[in-house]
């Protein structure tokens, strides 16, 4: 738009260098002054009415690195942007559980329930994408609109015979988004108890609140590390200083936002 009034002065100024040598002797600005007036209004109308809402172009983007295999570029398509969408967020959850980092990073994204953690099963924009997301978990909702999210995944963990852990880890993150820390915590020891490995850091975080609220943070001490207790003490003190208070969100967003304590209180 601020090409166009310098290109019609000079084409302005060649018109009067050049006039219009044709029967009808009309100077060429007759003409440029109608045509660059309509192409101007098509530029308006175009950039006036066209898509510019940033949570759809990054669906679009983390749609298509995703389907390419990019996963670590796709994590960092708008993280520091502080909403999501259904797609983006299942877009995401996929990622993560394909770099088997689902428990270690969801909750660095902003988070809306269990519901964003899978997508529509028929979606005609994102239709490719969604298959890859129930591929990867061995299992189809029986519909095409909308469905519980947290029920599909539990029946779907009660027929697998094959213990798969992207199965286990979906699943457990749907009980932490749906703050269903009783189930958290029995399907975290048929899964992840049982082994020697260390727990993810949300899990960790999960099973500190979970200490907290039963007053026994010595209990099961050995699963998070001390950085994580000493952390955990931190955001209770700045819970405490804030009370309950509209600035809430936003005093635990600035410290702890991408915490699942922080989830958990606030969102």
């Amino acid at each position: 738009m601020c090409i166009i009034p310098v290109f019609y002065f000079i084409s302005l100024i060649l018109s009067r260098i050049y006039p219009y040598a044709q029967t009808e002797k009309l100077p060429l600005g007759n003409y440029l002054r109608t045509n660059l007036l309509i192409l101007s209004l098509m530029f308006f109308v175009t950039g006036r009415f066209a898509n510019t809402n940033h949570l759809f172009h990054y669906e679009m983007k983390v749609a298509r690195l995703v389907g390419s295999g990019f996963y670590d570029d796709a994590l960092q398509v708008g993280s520091h942007y502080a909403k999501t969408t259904r797609n983006l967020t299942s877009q995401r959850a996929y990622a993560l559980s394909q770099k088997g980092e689902l428990g270690e990073g969801l909750f660095s994204y902003p988070m809306q329930g269990s519901q964003y953690l899978l997508p529509i099963v028929q979606d005609r924009v994102f239709t490719r994408n969604n298959r890859q997301v129930f591929s990867s978990l061995g299992y189809i909702p029986n519909t095409e609109g909308d469905f519980p999210t947290t029920r599909f995944l539990e029946m779907a963990n009660r027929r697998d015979t094959l213990s798969s852990r992207t199965l286990h880890d979906y699943l457990l993150c749907a009980y932490l988004l749906d703050r269903n820390l009783p189930a958290f915590n029995s399907l975290l020891k048929l899964t992840y108890m049982q082994s020697e490995e260390r727990l993810p850091r949300y899990y960790r975080e999960a099973l500190l609140l979970s200490a907290q609220a039963h007053e026994d943070l010595r209990a099961d001490s050995t699963t998070w590390t001390t950085q994580d207790a000493e952390r955990f003490e931190d955001f209770l003190g700045v819970l405490q200083e804030v009370g309950e208070d509209s600035l809430d969100a936003v005093a635990s967003s600035c410290l702890f936002g991408d915490t699942y304590w922080h989830y958990y209180f606030f969102e």
